[in-house]
């Protein structure tokens, strides 16, 4: 995606670097929630296709709690 639209270095590797912080938290998150499930299949899934648990809730968590506050 980055290389498709021509993403200047400094944000492209911003973008890699959210990316992969994303990644470690969803892992370590996974690790302690599903521990019956293989986390290989889970964690290629939540990465290449950016699973509802990883975009979903938890992405919205923070303007959700925001908006309750107002």
């Amino acid at each position: 995606m980055i290389a498709e639209f021509k993403v200047p270095k400094k944000a492209a590797e911003s973008i890699i670097n959210r990316t992969n912080s994303e990644y470690i938290f969803f892992a370590d998150r996974a690790k302690k929630r599903y521990t019956e499930i293989d986390h290989h299949v889970l964690l290629t899934s939540a990465y290449t296709h950016r699973c509802l648990f990883m975009n979903g809730f938890e992405a919205q968590r923070p303007f959700i709690e925001a908006s309750k506050d107002s």
